[in-house]
């Protein structure tokens, strides 16, 4: 804009005309290349500057009017063109993919309404690329994330694939939905269950996933389990991660029971499969979220933990997480009266104990889980010190030791307790 400014006729010198044409070209044939190589046309900020440059360049200024321009315009104009960031055709195109980009909504996939959606989440600052590359890609052996997953949920004798690449004209049909995708793989295991029959049963999932650009990475997944009325249906599961805005992603997940044939038992079936791949696959969105997001580390603000606190702090966040927060409270609440003998040690080393007025009934605060990690790392030091205490070697020094550790110990669980 500066530099159509100052071509501005009556208002530049012959010199500032040139150099002002000369980005101003720069900037137009920029625009131009970006323009093209877009999908679709979009009225971004950018095309609209770019109309506004060429009406403006239409008419070419004459030597008589840009004599007219005074020493201190002249001054000025060079100071504004000195002034002007050098901008490279690339750097224009990037800004106007990235306005396209934040202007073009990514429409909703149609093939999930159908479906009994139970996952619908947002994550922020999750591209459609990070959530493949982590999610399902697979690319670095070292990076796994589908068979660890199983294996951590009790999974036996697991068997993934690679995924195998479509010739890229037909790619793969979607056994249930009929669409096309790029990329396929087999996944097989064994997972206990109850009820009649067998304790466990064979599983085989077929996953098909196509990457739509950046604005959408789909995977069709299709269940076949050896269990009783097995060859009557089968489950297909769809995960539907969409670009949302600029530099969010929505996850969607959705299912349906597909009856292949008749069966008596058809109603059974269909509750408590629903039932079981809901549970699974939310637990597979927790795992994705996990490793999309992953939390912060929980460190106590007066010192820094040591190694195995940092493990006792990893361990509980983890147990948190899969066991809930209240189940992990009890347990831990449990342990602190078998194990730590909290009263017993404050007598002994001459100190008053710590009067509780009984149980809070409050609502639990939105940092549980950063407040139970925080009593696991207290309980894992009172543990130490009990230990120290009960041993024969306890010195005068150690026992002066102790009675500082104690001290920051009952001061950290008051915080606590106020919290």
């Amino acid at each position: 804009e500066e530099a159509t400014t100052a071509a501005t006729p009556g208002n530049s010198s012959k010199g500032v005309e040139a150099t002002a044409r000369k980005h101003i070209r720069n900037v137009s044939g920029a625009l131009d290349r970006a323009t093209k190589q877009a999908t679709k046309q979009v009225k971004s900020p950018l095309v609209k500057i770019k109309e506004r440059t060429a009406g403006r360049l239409s008419p070419k200024p004459s030597d008589d009017d840009a004599s007219g321009a005074s020493d201190v315009q002249q001054q000025q104009q060079r100071q504004d063109e000195d002034a002007m960031p050098d901008v490279s055709p690339t750097d224009l195109a990037a800004s106007s993919d990235a306005a396209s980009v934040a202007a073009s909504p990514v429409a909703p996939d149609e093939a999930i309404k159908s479906m009994d959606m139970f996952v619908n989440e947002t994550l922020t600052n999750v591209t459609v690329r990070e959530y493949y590359d982590k999610i399902w890609s697979e690319a670095d052996p070292s990076q796994q994330f589908y068979a660890p997953w199983l294996a951590k949920n009790g999974k036996m004798k697991i068997l993934v694939s690679d995924w195998e690449m479509g010739d890229g004209i037909r790619g793969y049909a979607g056994p249930l939905d009929g669409e096309t995708y790029t990329q396929k793989r087999v996944i097989t295991f064994v997972t206990k269950r109850s009820g009649i029959g067998p304790s466990t049963a064979e599983v085989t999932q077929t996953h098909l996933c196509r990457v739509e650009g950046d604005d959408r990475c789909v995977v069709s997944i299709t269940i076949n389990m050896k269990v009783p009325f097995g060859d009557s249906f089968s489950v297909s599961v769809r995960w539907v991660a969409t670009r949302a805005g600029a530099a969010d992603l929505s996850v969607q997940c959705g299912m349906q029971i597909v009856f292949h044939k008749s069966c008596i038992v058809e109603g059974k079936i269909r509750s408590n499969t629903s039932a079981e791949t809901k549970k699974g696959q939310g637990n597979l969105f927790v795992s994705m979220r996990e490793r999309l997001q992953p939390a912060p580390s929980v460190i106590p603000p007066t010192e820094a933990p040591a190694t195995d606190e940092e493990q006792i702090a990893t361990a509980a966040t983890t147990s948190v997480k899969e066991r809930g927060a209240v189940a992990y409270a009890e347990s831990a609440a449990e342990d602190h009266t078998q194990q730590s003998c909290w009263a017993n040690i404050c007598t002994a080393l001459g100190m008053a104990p710590p009067k509780h007025s009984g149980a809070i009934a409050a609502p639990p605060p939105k940092d549980l889980e950063d407040i139970i990690v925080s009593i696991c790392i207290c309980h894992y030091k009172l543990g130490k010190v009990h230990e120290k205490v009960m041993s024969d070697c306890c010195t005068d020094d150690d026992a002066s030791l102790i009675r500082s550790e104690i001290t920051k110990i009952n001061t950290s669980l008051s915080k606590i307790a106020d919290e």
